[in-house]
């Protein structure tokens, strides 16, 4: 969930949600911004920790940086 940017959208329209991320600086800056959305320090290719059912929908973003040594 990185920051938090994508569920800001998410909360705005209405929904809960929550956002997994591995990385604990990424959701240091979630928390600094007071986000909505429940955060979970987790990485999604170990399996999440949630019973079958529990969420209606699942939204996974992801951002690539390419480095170009020039």
């Amino acid at each position: 969930c990185g920051s938090g940017l994508s569920g800001d959208y998410l909360t705005e329209e209405g929904h809960h949600w929550v956002g997994v991320d591995i990385s604990t600086a990424m959701l240091d800056v979630a928390l600094d911004r007071e986000v909505e959305g429940d955060l979970l320090l987790g990485d999604m290719g170990q399996g999440m920790p949630f019973r079958p059912g529990t969420f209606d929908g699942c939204i996974r973003l992801t951002r690539l940086q390419l480095i170009q040594h020039i």
